[in-house]
This record gives structure tokens, C-alpha cells and sequence, in this order.
């Protein structure tokens, strides 16, 4: 699947993420996720892939304000 969204890296090993789908009675949801270097890195599921991208676009750090 190509991206129309720009994704950072994964937090752990550099590289881009790749997209989980899964439909359910009609429905798709949306996951984000990592295997490299033996670390799980995901988003949780999501019906909207925007704000799966928004999910793992988010880092801890973004709430360090002080």
C-alpha cells in the first residue's frame, strides 16, 4: 500500500512502518506497525487511516513542554 501521508520513522529502528488492515462485518480498521530488530512497535487500531497516521506520527516527547 503507498502512503499519501508522510510517516515518520519507526522510534526504534529508522525505518518506515507498515500498514495492518483488517475488515469486520464491512468495517476496516487501521493499524500501523514495526517488526524490525526484533521490536513490536503499533499503533493501535483505528477506523479512520488519518488518524492512524496521526498515531504513530505522535511521539512522547510531543508533550514535553517544559
Amino acid at each position: 500500500m503507498t502512503s499519501e501521508w508522510e510517516l515518520l520513522p519507526c522510534p526504534f529502528c529508522g525505518e518506515e512502518p507498515g500498514w495492518n488492515i483488517q475488515e469486520e462485518d464491512g468495517d476496516k480498521y487501521y493499524q500501523l506497525l514495526c517488526l524490525n530488530n526484533g521490536v513490536k512497535a503499533h499503533t493501535s487500531w483505528h477506523t479512520d487511516q488519518t488518524r492512524a497516521v496521526g498515531a504513530w506520527n505522535r511521539r512522547s516527547s510531543d508533550d514535553d513542554q517544559g
